[in-house]
């Protein structure tokens, strides 16, 4: 009898790749999964913050539901940065927080900066 309240967006950070693979297989096992699921459902804008490592970001299914969900409108990835060691692939990780928020901003349609003010000579 609870009624899943209705929310402008929905950010799921660290998505992770089991997250991924539920949300493109439409999977509501869970609060968050209804929620998101939900969102999709009534056209929110869903923001995902793709976090896992390099085996998993290479596997087959979640490449094909990553493509998946890329058709979806109301649904945004934010990619993990892929760090170097030395000129060589070392990992994968959540891209940084501030990437995550000017995101969410840039869903609203307001640009985010810092004013930076120099010294008067």
């Amino acid at each position: 009898h609870h009624k899943i309240p209705e929310e402008d967006i929905v950010v799921v950070a660290p998505c992770s790749f089991n997250t991924v693979n539920k949300i493109a297989l439409g999977i509501a096992d869970n609060y968050a999964m209804t929620l998101t699921q939900t969102a999709i459902g009534k056209k929110k804008q869903v923001i995902m913050a793709l976090s896992m490592n390099n085996g998993l970001w290479n596997h087959f299914a979640f490449q094909e539901n990553l493509h998946k969900l890329s058709s979806v409108k109301n649904i945004t990835a934010i990619w993990p940065e892929f760090l170097y060691d030395n000129g060589s692939f070392s990992r994968l990780t959540m891209a940084p927080f501030e990437k995550t928020i000017d995101t969410i901003y840039k869903s609203f349609g307001i640009l985010r900066y810092e004013e930076i003010r120099s010294k008067s000579f």
